[in-house]
């Protein structure tokens, strides 16, 4: 038949099903729930709006009362593209004498004249003649009539209940049965120019398929053909078709614009809609407008750049590239290849194109990439960019913010907006609202949202019930989100498609959707389900609009729909646990199913099961899946995504399950392949990623005893030998075996060297470097680091890595270490800037490492709040890279406390709580595994955190702990340095001298603090067991190491020479430690030497050993005669040995050369008294008396000074008269 070829309206296309009102019934729900939304999908995909013109309701109280029912529906019929009609036994409202339909007749009359002469016809049959019978051919029609048994069957059924219910499926009179004949007859005699005709369908469901395939034939045979334009169409031309028909589908300064709004507020269509009047407005302009999501295969970055890159190519004359940018895997040459267009466009016309990027929250990004990073500085002056997103979509908005992009917030439909929308919808399917109708929906606040607006509309316009409608209206506006609209469209989902056979499946299909991360095919639901095709078909079609196609992959596009599936079928942990392990049994039972055949395994279960298995911490599944050969396969280059898993495990759990993996044909096979990876080699990379380095150190000897017994020259095995000895020099240093690590490299440097190989001795320097900065040895780690440096300066190396970034990375380790900081900054900035340029837009872990090491240096800087900002910057590259809980965010947990407690105030709480995170992803990941030290230091960390908080208790069960992980690795040189305080506080606090020792004695070796010989010395006295020390481990040893430390001396002298009475080691000491300090020239030392020397004077003295002082004070005064308060010391120790004369002696020297201290003149007074020299004693009263005239502090003794003088005078006169008698008698 030659039917037209083009659409009545352009891009819309209308069936207009015609029936009867009663007894249809089940056709028109069969065909609204089952083929209409087929026909809407494959509508959809050719650019065109699908319009079922379905007059059961849509003709307002208003219009029938007016009499223009056969108007409406004659005109509706007129202007549709295909007519379907179908009949059960009644033949519909008809009658002569029928007053309204007869008035309805004459109001058509003036539009329908022909209707004139068939008044005692039934209206469905008017549309029959509209639709066919008066020009059959003109339209593709398709016709058919039930079979007479199943409306008996069903009256025969009704009239045991109702018998006025079972009219509806009677011919309601003799003539109206004759006037069926006859149309049966007429209808029949036309079947060669309609699209089908059936006289005898048996069931509705036999008529409703019959007539879907009689307009899907017609549809893809013949009207879609003439409608798509000829010639095979080109790659780039098949996704500019679907971006212009979701464009078409959605219409009614150098700084970019963003258009921001909540989901379903019309950013696309409002983007659409200004397109297409811009470039009607702007024929010169070049507009190229991509949305995300609009079509399989569109959600990627390289989709959006390759697309736009072959636009703008085909508008280029002069400059026309001729490479396929869709076959341009890499990131950095589509984006390259983007730019050099644009550049190209700028110069050849002499302006900017106009790029719309819409629906950045549909794009896909990689966790470990960085947002925006093909949206470069550079690329900005080349074009004028309008971008849309979600106003949810903080990845997006939070770049847009920093970059200052203007921002516009697309506004709610305002009530005359609400109320254009319904009746122009609604008019597209030939139905309105009546004024009440309206008013109800245009009133209520929720329909400013788009999105809710068009789903309700959708709903009412799939309602098949007029008396109803009303009802209907009011329970879908009760919905006060769109979010609890879907909630309504579910329940109307699961009327419409669950049955008794499958009473959960709209349950458990759209959860398996709503579970997915990557989604799901049509046939992983088919499974999952266990239903037929034609139970699956037409519930897909009928949410189809909800979904996003994504290569095959089944997802749910719109976030409120999600929202809906998941608050009502999983609203609570356990109904979501629940679904979930619904879900894994099924993909598990794949898994081992197809493990067992050998069959290939679908990228559902390659990406989905594990992301399963880990939600409801099945560890056992999982680690059975990640060891099974055909997922390391499938991992191979996704090594982030199995390093996740990887971290659900304990060390112990991984060695054991991929122990089996390493045998001699593995290892061999990686000599023959040279060391590259092989797919036999990828077990030993991933256990090397996952820093499992005993069973690397495992693989890496057994290959090093293979290597003589491969098949290469003796130099290839020379060769492979060294580069296998490196990698163990790295393995042992990353495990905290820095001598073995050490000793490897140097003597791998020194053969290097030996042969001059730069390459190589580069690697060498940066792998010993490393070992250095571990053993905390920073001179040597940066002599190596500068090595590297002046090799990469040499030029003769081609380095096109990041090897220099390493290079500064480590430097500036060196330089935070050593507390160089603002080098430290320098070099850690440059080296991640090196890294961004190297990965270009990926955010790999190192590049977290590194901002990690600036967060360090910015806590010692005291900058807390930024080091703070970018521990969380670090932290969420790690999260998106190995995971939240993985050993390295548990880093940024300790981090992030250590911040926190740096603090003026600090949240001790918060501390806790990060410090026990920290602790608590380390045992989970490491387990028992006691040689990695990791978890040693959460526990360290957790014991410094309860110390602080002085909750003592608690802290000793972490404490032990960590300290019995260090005594088996006999490794304490990395311990924190809360021991020592620790050490006091059990020495002088609890008196816990046996917990002091043992601390000291794994301490004493590692770092051997001076205070560790002192506090053990006193542990042993205390604890009375008398050990036997090796003479290092000694005070005296201490004493001669540190000769001039007045701790150890003091402590030496009280605790050990004194109670001795070691006369000459005292003194011994006490002249070594001053000469020491003067020959060492030690300028501290030399200030301490006098006091030391006064104190050990008084010391003794107060000890009760005077004789002993005054030795020392002599020997003082031979290295100080002039010292003051040394020479005090000797006269007060002269003064407890009652040697007047000479203590007379002291303090005269004393006020002679210190004439202005009062308290020697007194000293001097006094004794010149007591030994009987009244001139001298009169003297050094008299400059007493003088001193006090500025000092009146002593005054009170001048008077008891001169009495005591005049009573010497008195006696001494006394004593003159009696030896004068004696003389004269």
């Amino acid at each position: 038949m030659n039917y037209p070829k083009e659409l009545k309206e352009p891009k819309v296309l209308r069936i207009f099903f015609s029936s009867p009102f009663n007894g249809m019934e089940i056709e028109r729900e069969e065909l609204t729930k089952r083929y209409w939304p087929r026909i809407q999908s494959l509508c959809n995909v050719h650019g065109l709006q699908f319009r079922a013109v379905d007059m059961r309701w849509g003709i307002t109280s208003q219009s029938s009362d007016a009499a223009r029912v056969i108007q409406i529906c004659l005109a509706e019929a007129a202007r549709s593209d295909i007519f379907v009609g179908f009949y059960g036994q009644r033949y519909g409202w008809h009658g002569e004498n029928d007053k309204t339909l007869q008035k309805n007749f004459d109001n058509a009359l003036p539009s329908f004249p022909w209707i004139d002469k068939y008044r005692d016809r039934s209206v469905t049959e008017l549309e029959f003649l509209a639709g066919h019978l008066n020009n059959p051919g003109k339209i593709p029609a398709c016709l058919c009539f039930r079979d007479k048994k199943f409306d008996d069957k069903k009256v025969e059924e009704a009239e045991r209940v109702d018998k006025k219910a079972a009219n509806k499926w009677k011919i309601e009179s003799e003539v109206a049965e004759l006037r069926m004949n006859d149309l049966k007859r007429r209808v029949k005699e036309t079947e060669d120019a309609a699209l089908g005709v059936d006289i005898c369908y048996k069931t509705p469901e036999e008529g409703a398929k019959f007539m879907f395939d009689c307009i899907w034939k017609h549809l893809n045979d013949y009207l879609l053909i003439h409608l798509r334009s000829t010639g095979e169409q080109s790659r780039l031309l098949k996704q500019l078709t679907l971006h212009s028909q979701f464009t078409e589908s959605r219409s009614s300064n150098s700084k970019p614009i963003c258009i921001v709004g909540e989901s379903g507020i019309g950013k696309s269509a409002l983007l659409s809609n200004w397109k297409v009047s811009y470039s009607q407005k702007n024929n010169d302009e070049v507009l190229f407008l991509y949305h995300f999501g609009c079509a399989k295969g569109s959600t990627s970055i390289g989709s959006f750049l390759a697309t736009a890159s072959a636009y703008l190519n085909d508008i280029l004359i002069e400059r026309k590239q001729t490479k396929d940018f869709f076959e341009i895997s890499d990131k950095k040459e589509l984006v390259r290849s983007f730019q050099k267009i644009l550049n190209d466009f700028n110069e050849e016309f002499k302006r900017k194109p106009i790029i719309i990027i819409d629906g950045l929250d549909k794009l896909e990004i990689d966790k470990s990439t960085a947002p925006f990073f093909w949206f470069q500085t550079n690329i900005l002056p080349l074009g004028h960019f309008i971008l849309s997103t979600n106003i949810n979509d903080s990845t997006h908005l939070k770049v847009i913010d920093e970059r200052g992009y203007d921002k516009y917030e697309v506004s709610v439909l305002s009530k005359e907006r609400k109320q254009a929308f319904c009746t122009k919808t609604l008019k597209g399917y030939s139905k309105e609202f009546s004024e009440s109708q309206l008013n109800s929906v245009v009133e209520v606040k929720q329909t400013e949202n788009p999105l809710y607006l068009k789903v309700f509309v959708e709903e009412i316009c799939s309602f098949g019930y007029f008396r109803l409608l009303d009802e209907k209206i009011s329970d879908l506006l009760s919905a006060s989100t769109s979010t609890d609209l879907f909630e309504k469209v579910l329940i109307r989902l699961e009327a419409d498609y669950n049955d008794e056979n499958n009473p959960t499946f709209i349950q458990d299909a759209l959860c398996s959707l709503l579970l997915t991360e990557y989604g799901l095919s049509e046939k992983d639901i088919l499974d999952y389900l266990n239903v037929d095709q034609h139970v699956w078909v037409p519930f897909f079609f009928s949410i189809e609009k909800f979904l996003i196609i994504r290569n095959g992959m089944l997802q749910i596009s719109i976030n409120e729909f999600g929202l809906a599936i998941k608050a009502k079928y999983c609203p609570t942990d356990e109904l979501l646990q629940r679904s979930t392990q619904k879900l894994a049994v099924f993909l598990y039972s794949q898994f081992e199913k197809k493990k067992k055949t050998g069959e290939n395994m679908e990228s559902v279960l390659m990406d989905e099961l594990p992301l399963l298995l880990m939600k409801l911490n099945d560890k056992e599944k999982l680690l059975e899946f990640v060891t099974t050969e055909n997922v390391i396969n499938y991992y191979k280059n996704k090594v982030n995504a199995i390093l996740e898993f990887f971290s659900k495990f304990t060390s112990d759990e991984l060695y054991k399950a991929f122990s089996k993996f390493i045998n001699n044909t593995v290892c061999y096979n990686y000599i023959e392949n040279e060391r590259n990876f092989s797919e036999d080699d990828f077990v030993a990379k991933i256990v090397y990623e996952c820093k499992h380095y005993e069973l690397y150190e495992i693989i890496t000897k057994k290959v090093m005893t293979l290597i003589p017994v491969s098949k290469h020259s003796e130099d290839k095995k020379k060769e492979l030998n060294l580069s296998m000895k490196y990698d163990l020099g790295c393995i042992y240093c990353d495990c905290f075996e820095i001598d073995k690590s050490i000793a490897i490299h140097k003597e791998l440097l020194e053969y290097y060297e030996s042969i001059n190989n730069l390459r190589l001795l580069q690697q060498i320097y940066h792998a010993l470097g490393t070992a250095y900065i571990n053993s905390e040895v920073y001179d040597e780690a940066e002599k190596c680091f500068d090595k590297c440096l002046e090799i990469l300066d040499s030029g003769e190396l081609n380095v096109v890595d990041n090897t220099r970034g390493l290079v500064y990375s480590n430097l500036g380790l060196i330089y935070q270490k050593t507390n160089r900081l603002e080098k430290a900054y320098e070099m850690t900035s440059q080296s991640i800037k090196i890294e961004e340029e190297y990965y270009f837009g990926d955010l790999p872990l190192s590049i977290s490492h590194r901002i990690h090491n600036l967060a360090i240096i910015e806590r010692k800087r005291n900058n807390l709040d930024e080091a703070d900002k970018l521990y969380l910057k670090s932290f969420e590259i790690i999260k998106n890279t190995v995971g939240e809980n993985s050993i390295d965010a548990a880093m940024i947990y300790q981090n992030r406390a250590v911040v926190e407690g740096a603090r003026e105030n600090p949240d001790l709480d918060k501390c806790h709580e990060l410090t026990l995170k920290n602790l608590e992803i380390m045992e989970k990941a490491i387990g028992d595994n006691v040689k990695d030290m990791r978890l040693t230091f959460a526990l360290e960390n957790m014991a410094l955190n309860l110390f602080n908080r002085k909750n003592f208790d608690e802290m000793e069960t972490y404490l032990w702990r960590a300290v019995e992980r260090r005594e088996i690795n006999q490794d304490f040189r990395s311990a924190l340095s809360f021991y020592d305080p620790l050490i006091i506080k059990y020495v002088n606090e609890d008196k816990e001298y046996t917990k002091a020792r043992r601390l000291i004695l794994n301490l004493f070796h590692a770092k051997q603090q001076l205070f560790y010989f002192l506090v053990l010395y006193l542990c042993d006295k205390e604890i009375g067991d008398n050990p036997e020390r090796p003479y290092e481990m000694t005070l005296e040893y201490a004493s001669e190491k540190y000769p001039t430390d007045m701790q150890t001396y003091f402590f030496r002298l009280k605790n050990v020479l004194i109670p001795e009475k070691a006369i000459d080691k005292i003194i011994d000491a006490a002249n070594r430690f001053y000469v020491t300090a003067h020959e060492s020239k030690d300028e501290e030392a030399i200030g301490n030497c006098p006091s030391v020397l006064e104190v050990s004077i008084k010391l003794l003295r107060d000890k009760e050993l005077p004789e002993v002082a005054e030795k020392m004070a002599i020997e003082a005064l031979k290295h100080e005669p002039e010292n003051k308060e040394i020479l005090n010391e000797y006269a007060i120790t002269l003064e407890s040995l009652k040697k007047k004369p000479d203590v007379l002696e002291v303090y005269e020297k004393l006020f002679k050369m210190h004439p202005e201290t009062i308290e020697f003149a007194i000293n001097c007074c006094k004794y010149c008294c007591e030994l009987g020299k009244i001139e001298n004693a009169e003297k050094y009263l008299a400059d007493f008396v003088k001193l006090s005239e500025t000092n009146t502090t002593h005054s009170n003794l001048i008077p008891i000074f001169e009495n005591a003088i005049k009573e010497m005078k008195k006696k001494r006169e006394e004593y003159e008269m009696s030896v004068k008698n004696s003389e004269q008698h």
